[in-house]
């Protein structure tokens, strides 16, 4: 049985391209500026708690005008900073995205906006849940692994997700997995 060179292809498939967030980016820095201060500020409460207050912030705002041919609503945009369950529409859990966060600073007109930006990334340098897992929860050795076996094993590496959940990869690794 031949291996299957999954680097030469495209394995995650979107149907249609994103559209352009509807937000204009002094509007979408306003939004990530509040649902950050509600994160510093809600620190002391429990998971669900500041969860809560920080989904607060962002929804309704996020969602999107009907289009002519939707036949529900819910159709949202996802910021470069915010919460959310799944990486396609944002993030999991409380997360900052970097590289989208820069294209929004790009698109700033001040420069006093564009340090705004900064100190957005500044904070969620040690924030953002995914960057804290993979500086608490990895060894070198369960990603080593997952990554010079076939991808059957995925569910392994720290560097995949399942439906946005954040596995105890050490103790799977001192359990062992059956194949």
């Amino acid at each position: 049985m031949s291996k299957e060179n999954i680097t030469a292809r495209k394995t995650n498939i979107e149907i249609k391209a994103k559209l352009p967030c509807e937000k204009s980016p002094i509007e979408q820095l306003e939004i990530m500026e509040e649902y950050t201060r509600v994160h510093k500020e809600t620190a002391n409460l429990s998971k669900e708690e500041r969860e809560l207050a920080c989904q607060r912030v962002i929804f309704p705002k996020m969602f999107r005008n009907l289009m002519e041919d939707d036949l529900f609503i819910g159709r949202f945009d996802a910021l470069p900073i915010g919460f959310g369950s799944v990486t396609s529409l944002g993030g999991v859990a409380h997360y900052c995205h970097n590289y989208n966060l820069n294209k929004v600073r790009d698109q700033l007109e001040t420069e006093e906006q564009k340090q705004r930006v900064d100190e957005l990334v500044t904070y969620w340098e040690t924030e953002d849940v995914k960057t804290k897992f993979m500086r608490d929860y990895t060894d070198g050795v369960v990603n080593t692994m997952a990554n010079t076996i076939n991808w059957t094993y995925a569910p392994v590496s720290s560097l995949t997700r399942i439906s946005g959940m954040m596995l105890d990869y050490n103790k799977l690794s001192d359990n062992g997995i059956l194949v």
